[in-house]
C-alpha cells in the first residue's frame, strides 16, 4: 500500500526533506531512533506524537516537550488534535514541517493509462479529432508549390564594405620599450654616478675639516710659517 500522507521539512535542519507515514505510530523529535529525527536544540529528544485514526487521518500529540507544539501558530495542549492537509507544524521556534497528502501511484497509472487508451483511439479513429481549417491566403500572395525547393525570397542583403586598412608606410613610428637588461644597466649606472658623487663630497669635507683642526701645525711643521 503507498503512503499518503508526509511530512515536509520548510524550517530547520534537513531542509526540504520529505518523510513518509507509513506506520500508524509516528515518534518525532531530536532522538536518532525516531521515526522523524530532526537534530535540532530547540526539539525535544521525544517532541510530538503522531497516531493513525480509523478514518485513516493522523493525529498529533505533545509530548511534554520544552518548547512546545505549534498547528498554524496555536499552541498544543494535553490532547491530540487531528491534522488537515496543508497545516503547518511548528517544533519549538525554529523548526517547520507540513503535513501533506500524497498522491497514491495507482491512481497516477490509472490516470495515465487511461490517457493513453485515450491518445490510440484517437489516432486509430481520425474521425474523432477535431477537424483544423486552414485559413484562407490573402489577395496577392505569392503561390508557393510543395514541389518547389527555391525559396521565396532569393535576393541576399549586400555585405557591408570592409573599412580600409592604414597603408603601412603611413604607420607613425613607436619606438620600443626598453627591454628588462636595458633598464638593469640604466639602474646600474645610475648608482655608480650617485656613488661617485658621494665619494667626492665626503673626500672635500674630509679635506676642510683637517685642514681646520690640523693647517696650523702641519704648516708650522713644514716650516712655512
Amino acid at each position: 500500500m503507498t503512503t499518503k500522507f508526509q511530512l515536509v521539512v520548510e524550517q530547520g535542519p534537513r531542509l526540504g526533506q520529505a518523510f513518509p507515514l507509513k506506520d500508524s505510530i509516528i515518534i518525532i523529535g531530536r532522538d536518532p531512533m525516531a521515526d522523524v529525527s530532526l537534530p535540532d536544540p530547540e526539539v525535544s529528544r521525544q517532541h510530538a506524537r503522531m497516531a493513525r485514526d480509523e478514518q485513516g487521518d493522523y493525529k498529533i500529540q505533545d509530548l511534554g516537550s520544552t518548547n512546545g507544539t505549534f498547528i498554524n501558530g496555536q499552541r498544543l495542549g494535553g490532547e491530540a488534535q487531528t491534522l488537515r492537509t496543508g497545516q503547518v507544524i511548528l517544533l519549538g521556534s525554529s523548526v517547520m514541517l507540513r503535513y501533506e497528502h500524497v498522491v497514491e501511484a495507482e491512481s497516477v497509472n490509472a490516470a495515465a493509462g487511461i490517457v493513453a487508451v485515450a491518445g490510440e483511439t484517437a489516432v486509430a479513429n481520425p474521425s474523432l479529432s477535431p477537424m483544423v481549417e486552414t485559413p484562407p491566403k490573402p489577395e496577392g500572395a505569392p503561390q508557393i508549390s510543395a514541389l518547389d525547393p527555391s525559396p521565396l525570397y532569393t535576393s541576399e542583403p549586400a555585405a557591408p564594405p570592409l573599412a580600409s586598412l592604414p597603408d603601412e608606410g603611413k604607420r607613425p613610428f613607436v619606438p620600443a620599450g626598453l627591454s628588462e637588461h636595458e633598464k638593469q644597466q640604466q639602474r646600474t649606472i645610475t648608482w655608480i654616478i650617485v656613488a661617485a658623487a658621494l665619494l667626492i663630497l665626503c673626500c672635500c669635507i674630509f679635506s676642510l675639516t683637517a685642514w681646520y683642526w690640523w693647517g696650523d701645525p702641519l704648516m708650522e711643521a713644514l716650516g712655512l710659517y
